[in-house]
């Protein structure tokens, strides 16, 4: 709640200045910075309070529902922002998006739970060690050490498609803006589908073949993006077919690895855990940002997609090499 009303008062904050004509780029970056740190509470808090609120055998359900609201609402938001600007200007938009935070900030104030909970260790640990008990827990174990692995060597291929997709459908593809949306809208509705699928079909196959089915299908993406060429409808159908798998892919693997986190990951360690668990992907991300654009400019944006998708079969691979792969229920 206290990372809602911050963010409310950050966002609200830049069209307050730039009305007054006070608004500076500096401010932009110290706003984004707090605001995402706020994000990291709140991700952590969030993750670790559903373990607490959903009984085990119910989290498979709650994961999906709350991955399918995240498509959703990605999606749509998208949409909305865009016609936001546009109606009302930037500076009205972030209000919109501010006010966003504040009625979050409420329907929170409504659950029950009080979210407290023994911490693991003494309470006067310090802040290192701490952080290291996330390690050892993550890394001690022997199925989500190949999931932390398998995330970081994902996201970092991942962030390597991210960078070069856009220029590729511009630059490569000549599309136009409409049509960039549309494709990029494509993903966003395939992880919709996807998170409703994912209950049927971790209870047919079980959690770490799900998890790795997931995994491959990202992987795939920016070899099928990468042979998009020939006349325009072959390009538009070679293109909703890799968003399908850029969109299916991450909700299927995302609301697995979810799960089993909370499952694996002793409750009183969940939110150290979390917190290592989004230092090490999140940080490999700007190293992906950085590669991604010199492989663009080396071997250029068909090249760089396969060399996205390369990393992210080795991801695959390493789950597959792992427990996971016979892992069906916990």
């Amino acid at each position: 709640m206290i990372a809602d009303v911050l963010r409310f008062v950050l966002l609200g904050s830049v069209p307050i200045l730039a009305a007054f004509g006070l608004l500076a780029i500096w401010q932009l970056y110290v706003v984004i910075f707090l605001a995402g740190t706020c994000t990291l509470f709140d991700a952590v808090a969030a993750e670790s309070f559903t373990q607490m609120l959903v009984p085990q055998s119910s989290r498979h359900s709650a994961n999906s529902s709350m991955a399918l609201s995240l498509s959703a609402v990605t999606t749509i938001g998208t949409a909305i922002g865009g016609a936001l600007v546009q109606a009302l200007t930037a500076p009205g938009a972030i209000v919109a998006d501010a006010i966003s935070f504040l009625l979050s900030a409420y329907w929170k104030s409504r659950i029950k739970a009080s979210g407290h909970r023994r911490p693991s260790g003494r309470a006067s640990e310090s802040l290192t060690r701490q952080g290291l008990a996330g390690f050892r827990v993550i890394f001690g174990h022997p199925t989500t050490r190949p999931i932390i692995i398998a995330a970081m060597i994902g996201a970092l291929g991942g962030q390597i498609q991210n960078v070069v997709l856009v220029l590729y459908l511009v630059r490569d593809l000549h599309l136009s803006a409409t049509a960039v949306g549309v494709v990029l809208a494509i993903a966003g509705l395939a992880g919709v589908t996807s998170a409703l699928a994912a209950g049927s079909i971790i209870a047919k196959l079980g959690v770490g073949p799900t998890f790795i089915i997931g995994m491959l299908l990202a992987s795939l993406a920016g070899f099928v993006l990468a042979a998009a060429t020939g006349p325009l409808p072959l390009v538009l159908i070679i293109l909703v077919a890799a968003q399908t798998l850029r969109g299916s892919g991450p909700s299927l693997y995302g609301i697995t690895q979810q799960s089993m986190r909370q499952t694996l990951i002793p409750p009183e360690l969940l939110s150290r855990a979390l917190a290592t668990w989004r230092l090490l992907v999140y940080g490999v991300q700007p190293i992906g940002a950085v590669v991604g654009g010199i492989l663009g400019e080396l071997i250029g944006l068909r090249g760089a997609l396969c060399v996205s998708s390369s990393f992210m079969i080795i991801g695959t691979i390493t789950g597959f090499s792992s427990p996971l792969r016979k892992l069906k229920i916990f």
